[in-house]
């Protein structure tokens, strides 16, 4: 049995990447956080609903409870971290809650299950995809809060794959730019909820480019790639006898950019960066 767990699966790419493998043999386990969620998966050929809360240790406990008898005879166990959730605001405004929030889920969450089901990765040599952003690569005004959980997910792959070389395990990180799903809706287009969280003073200070943030956000919903880039990334992370470390994922021009915009000087990429707020 080749098993994979897909953390994160009760929509966009998590869901879009666990069937996508459940239907290439995987036993894929999708990670959902309610039975309301876990119904769908009840249907799907090669895949099991696993409910599954990141950030409990409870629940990563009961779900490794539930997995334990089922993965020790399997011959490949792979994870796909992909849970997550994305803060935006002024580094200024957003309250240390919301900040620990952001960790909890992007980071803290990532570690916990990774920690979790190691033991079984290293002794079937299975691999691990995190999936990043190219949020984590570069930073965006307004993103402080989600960029720097995606910088640390790639901080930790790094680290992950140089440790565990030596056991013949592999880490690849999917970097995904704007992907056509829910994240963006429920965490960033809603001006009334990004503000909300604000001071009025706050408010007033940033008012003018948070307004031009949250119309950028929706022209970048508009226009994003299909999830099938992302969850089609991810199985060639799996599927590949020697997958690239990384994967940008995205327009076609997206690498392109991401790579002219490494060699620039802060100063120049600063001064691209006002333009689209002017």
């Amino acid at each position: 049995m080749k098993a994979v767990i897909v953390t994160g699966a009760s929509s966009g790419i998590g869901k879009a990447a666990a069937l996508r493998l459940a239907s290439r043999g995987y036993e894929a386990w999708a990670g959902v956080r309610s039975a309301k969620d876990s119904a769908f998966w009840e249907s799907v050929p090669h895949a099991s609903p696993l409910l599954l809360d990141v950030t409990q240790e409870t629940s990563v406990q009961s779900a490794m409870d539930r997995l334990r008898p089922l993965l020790k005879d399997a011959q490949e166990v792979h994870l796909v971290n992909n849970a997550g959730i994305a803060v935006a605001g002024p580094v200024e405004g957003v309250s240390i809650q919301r900040w620990r929030e952001q960790f909890e889920v992007n980071v803290f969450g990532l570690v916990r299950i990774t920690q979790a089901l190691l033991p079984f990765i290293r002794a079937t040599r299975g691999r691990i995809v995190n999936v990043s952003s190219v949020s984590g690569l570069a930073t965006s005004p307004y993103m402080g809060p989600y960029s720097a959980s995606k910088f640390a997910v790639e901080a930790i792959s790094d680290a992950l794959r140089r440790e565990l070389r030596q056991f013949g395990c592999k880490v690849i990180v999917v970097e995904p730019g704007p992907i056509a799903t829910p994240i963006w809706e429920k965490n960033l287009e809603r001006k009334e909820k990004l503000l909300a969280d604000l001071s009025e003073e706050i408010k007033n200070i940033y008012r003018h480019e948070l307004e031009l943030f949250q119309k950028g956000v929706k022209h970048t919903a508009r226009n994003a790639a299909p999830v099938e880039r992302a969850s089609g990334a991810i199985e060639k992370a799996l599927l590949l006898r020697n997958p690239r470390t990384r994967y940008v994922v995205g327009r076609k021009t997206l690498n392109a950019e991401m790579a002219f915009a490494s060699f620039l000087p802060d100063s120049w990429v600063d001064s691209l960066v006002a333009r689209q707020f002017r």
